[in-house]
């Protein structure tokens, strides 16, 4: 029972690592084929702006600097200030035609505070919290 135990100890090291180890290319892997972002504040779902253009989006996400958010608690009191929610074209399922109308579907979206250099990311219903640069807080923040 105890070799059992510790491999599997060894194991969840070993995927701990190698997952932060892989952070920015996880966090490149989201924003990758996204299509459109809607720019909204959540209290009142108003979208303030809508980005579907390819190079719009790329410049967008290049701005984020990816590689230098770092995981880390949001605070508890936080304060919301924008989401930008993530859309892309659903992938074509076996069942259909490959000219069958293909529609955007939200595959995520990542929500900015208030005053406090900080992103949710949220994906399939798992919420990944950063620290990001006070300057992408400000591009974000500005963002309209």
């Amino acid at each position: 029972m105890k070799k059992i135990f510790m491999s599997i100890f060894l194991l969840s090291i070993i995927l701990l690592v190698a997952c932060s180890d892989n952070q920015e290319a996880d966090l490149d892997a989201t924003f990758e084929g996204t299509q459109k972002i809607d720019v909204t504040y959540p209290q009142n779902n108003e979208i303030l702006i809508t980005i579907a253009d390819e190079k719009e989006i790329a410049d967008f996400v290049k701005q984020l600097r990816l590689d230098n958010w770092k995981v880390e608690k949001t605070p508890a009191d936080a304060a919301v200030e924008k989401e930008f929610k993530l859309y892309q074209t659903e992938t074509v399922k076996l069942d259909k035609s490959s000219s069958d109308k293909k529609e955007l579907k939200e595959i995520g979206q990542f929500i900015t505070y208030k005053d406090i250099p900080y992103v949710d990311l949220q994906i399939n219903k798992i919420t990944f919290s950063f620290k990001v640069p006070e300057e992408v807080r400000n591009y974000l923040s500005d963002y309209k």
